[in-house]
Parts: structure tokens; sequence; C-alpha cells
């Protein structure tokens, strides 16, 4: 019984980290798209996949362009995207951003854009091939950002912890001068 005593902190430790390990997920390098639309841009049929949905202000959204078998080949590097702002949305639109071409997969294109503000949007995808230039638009909503980052919102949730530590420690420490107070002198 004392030696559980001695290795209670140890214990409440592992008791109070055990479900924040197990609700770690690991990351996989190829997560399945949050949205995925087939769009035809003049001879290409196109699926577009987007990593977020929506995507959030300011933070890189990833997209994958893959130019689907039944439709005309695409060029090399012939896939750009530019967000242009959508009715209400009161912005410019973003760079053109070069799609890079995937060297494991052919016909597919990587790239990434960037919203400076919350509304709505379209992805204007430019492609070009030899069957000539088409465009083709995705509209999407973009987020506002979150109020506060996900690691300080949980060290402001587990704080509390560290207070229940120190008084379990406390009275540890209480019990044992309580204990060592009562315990009788032997007698010589």
């Amino acid at each position: 019984m004392i030696a559980i005593i001695n290795r209670l902190p140890t214990l409440l430790l592992v008791l109070c980290l055990a479900p924040s390990a197990l609700l770690a997920a690991p990351a996989s390098a190829h997560q399945e798209a949050a949205r995925t639309e087939q769009l035809q841009a003049g001879p290409y049929l196109l699926s577009v996949q987007l990593d977020e949905d929506p995507p959030h202000v300011e933070e890189p959204l990833m997209l994958r362009v893959h130019s689907l078998p039944s439709s005309a080949s695409l060029d090399e590097a012939a896939v750009t995207v530019t967000g242009v702002p959508g009715p209400g949305t009161d912005a410019t639109q973003t760079r053109v951003t070069n799609m890079r071409a995937d060297p494991a997969e052919p016909g597919s294109y990587t790239g990434e854009v960037s919203f400076p503000v919350r509304g709505a949007w379209d992805l204007q995808l430019h492609a070009s091939g030899p069957e000539g230039e088409a465009t083709a638009d995705v509209p999407i909503t973009v987020a506002a950002p979150s109020a506060i980052p996900v690691w300080i919102g949980w060290l402001i949730g587990l704080s509390p912890l560290v207070g229940v530590g120190w008084f379990a420690w406390w009275n540890r420490n209480y019990l044992r001068r309580l204990r060592a107070e009562r315990m009788p002198e032997p007698e010589t």
C-alpha cells in the first residue's frame, strides 16, 4: 500500500496524459481530400481536390488537379489557378499560381493558394494543351481564421492540472508529516 502511495504522482501523471496520447492521431502523407469536384474546362475533363473545405483566411489551401483519362491531355506546366473574389467579397484577386506537375502521377498537378479575406471566392483554373486553352471555376467559401491557435486552447484548458498536481503533492507531504507525528516513539 505504501508503495502505491509513493508512486501516486507518477500514476496520476500517466492517467492524465494517456487520453491525450490516444487522441493524437498520426497524420498520413496522402490524406483524403476534403472536397473533390469534376469540371469541364473546354475539351479537358478535370478533377479538382481541395485539402480543406472550407479553407481559412491566410492559410494556404493545397489543391490537386488531375486530367481525367477520357479527356484531352494537358501540356507540361499547363495549369494555373487564381482566386477571384465572388459577389459580396471586398478583395482583389490573388496572384496567379502555376501548378507543379506531379512526377509520380502523369497528368496531375499540385499547388496552393491563399485568400486574404473571408467570403465567397471562385478558384479560376486555366488549362492549356494541344486542344487549346480553357478555364473553369470552382466556387468556394473562405472561413475566418480561428480565434486562437489550437495549442493555446489546449494549454489554457489543461492548465488547471498543474494546480491539481501541486495540491496532490502538498497533501501527500502533509499526510506524511501527520503520520510521522502520530507514530509512537519506540521505548528503549
